[in-house]
C-alpha cells in the first residue's frame, strides 16, 4: 500500500512539474517577456519612385526587390541595431494577405504593419487572453510578431506567430544618413486605455505624455524603443523616429528642400522631421544622440 501511494505521489509530482514547464504563462511573468521592434512595413505605389525617395532623397541604402509569398515584392532597409523598414509592392495578389498590399499599392501606398519580435510564447498568450485578444497559433517554437490588423473592426494590436527563414546578412546595414535604428514608433489607437493595458501586460512601462508634430501622445517604453499612442478614430502607423550619429552629416546625405526642425529640450539632443506629404504618408523624425548604442553593428536587438 505504501509502495502504491509512493508511486502515485511520484507520478503526480512529475506531471505537475511538466505542466509548469509547458504552461509558464500561468505563473508570474514579470521581467521575463522580451519584446522589441523587429520591422515596420510600408506599401509603395511605384518601386522606382520608392527607391528615388528612400535612397536618393533620404539617404538609406536599399537592397534589391525580392519576391515573397503571395506575389508580394519586398525591399528591406536594414538598420544598425538589426531592425528594418520593409518596403512592399504588390501588383498581382496570389493570396488574401497579398490582396491587402495590392489594394494599398493601387491606392498610392502607405504604412501597413508594425512587427515586434518577442519571446516567451505562453506569457504572451496569457497577456492576450487577459484582454480577450484573438489568437492565431501555428507552432510553439516559432517566432512571434505583433502586427497591426488589416481589419479595422478588430482590436488594434494582435499577435501572430510567423515562420521565419534564416537571418539575412546585415553587413550592409550602415546607411549614408547614419541611421542607427528606430527609437520611436507612432501609432494611432481608437482605445487608448485598452492598448495601454495590453502593452503593460507585455512588459511595457507607461512613461507619461509628450508633444510631437503629430499631436500629444502617451509614451510606453519597451525594450529599447518607445511606442507613442495617439488617440484617434482609427488605428494605424503614422510615424517613426530614427536615431542618427550626427545630424549635420545626416542632412548632408539627404537631398531635402523642406523639413521641420526642432531643438531638443535637454540640450544634447536635436532633431528634425519630414512631413508625411513628403515621405509617402508617414512622419519621419530624425534625432541625434550623444551616447553610442550598446548593440554592435549588424546585431539584431531581439534575437
Amino acid at each position: 500500500m505504501r509502495l502504491f501511494a509512493l508511486t502515485i505521489f511520484l507520478v503526480l509530482t512529475i506531471a505537475v512539474a511538466h505542466a509548469e514547464d509547458c504552461c509558464p504563462g500561468l505563473r508570474s511573468s514579470e521581467g521575463e517577456i522580451q519584446l522589441g521592434l523587429d520591422h515596420v512595413e510600408i506599401a509603395v505605389a511605384d518601386r522606382d519612385a520608392a527607391r528615388e525617395l528612400w535612397e536618393g532623397q533620404f539617404g538609406f541604402r536599399m537592397g534589391e526587390w525580392k519576391a515573397t509569398t503571395g506575389g508580394v515584392l519586398e525591399c528591406r532597409i536594414w538598420l544598425r541595431d538589426g531592425s528594418s523598414i520593409a518596403l512592399l509592392y504588390c501588383e498581382t495578389a496570389l493570396d488574401r494577405r497579398a490582396m491587402h498590399y495590392a489594394e494599398m499599392c493601387a491606392q498610392g501606398g502607405g504604412p501597413a504593419d508594425v512587427a515586434l519580435a518577442g519571446t516567451e510564447l505562453e506569457h504572451i498568450r496569457y497577456a492576450l487572453e487577459a484582454v480577450e485578444e484573438p489568437l492565431e497559433f501555428i507552432d510553439h517554437r516559432t517566432r512571434i510578431e505583433l502586427t497591426r490588423p488589416r481589419d479595422e473592426v478588430r482590436q488594434p494590436l494582435r499577435f501572430i506567430q510567423h515562420l521565419l527563414g534564416p537571418l539575412v546578412d546585415r553587413a550592409g546595414s550602415l546607411q549614408r544618413n547614419e541611421a542607427r535604428g528606430i527609437s520611436e514608433v507612432w501609432l494611432q489607437t481608437d482605445d487608448l486605455a485598452r492598448d495601454l493595458l495590453l502593452l503593460e501586460l507585455l512588459g511595457g512601462t507607461e512613461a507619461g505624455e509628450t508633444s510631437t508634430l503629430a499631436g500629444k501622445a502617451t509614451i510606453v517604453e519597451m525594450d529599447g524603443i518607445a511606442i507613442l499612442l495617439f488617440p484617434a478614430r482609427k488605428n494605424g502607423l503614422i510615424g517613426l523616429q530614427l536615431e542618427v550619429a550626427d545630424l549635420s552629416r545626416c542632412l548632408d546625405a539627404m537631398q531635402l528642400s523642406e523639413f521641420h526642425s526642432e531643438s531638443g529640450p535637454e540640450g544634447p539632443v536635436s532633431q528634425f522631421a519630414i512631413d508625411p506629404a513628403l515621405s509617402g504618408g508617414i512622419w519621419l523624425e530624425f534625432t541625434e544622440q550623444t551616447e553610442l548604442p550598446a548593440d554592435n553593428p549588424g546585431t539584431p536587438r531581439n534575437r
